[in-house]
């Protein structure tokens, strides 16, 4: 399943992303990156499983 997670670089879609992940959900993330750049991101989520 693709599932949009927004607020990627927030404390809940940083814990929500990996998650959906580990089920072998395909995760597109989507952040402003208010408190780094302050503009829109749209990424696919590169997260590392341990």
């Amino acid at each position: 399943m693709k599932i949009l997670v927004t607020g990627t670089e927030s404390y809940i879609g940083s814990l929500l992303a990996p998650l959906f992940i580990q089920q072998s959900h395909k995760v597109i993330s989507l952040d402003t990156s208010f408190y780094k750049v302050g503009w829109l991101k749209i990424n696919s989520c590169n997260y590392k499983l341990i």
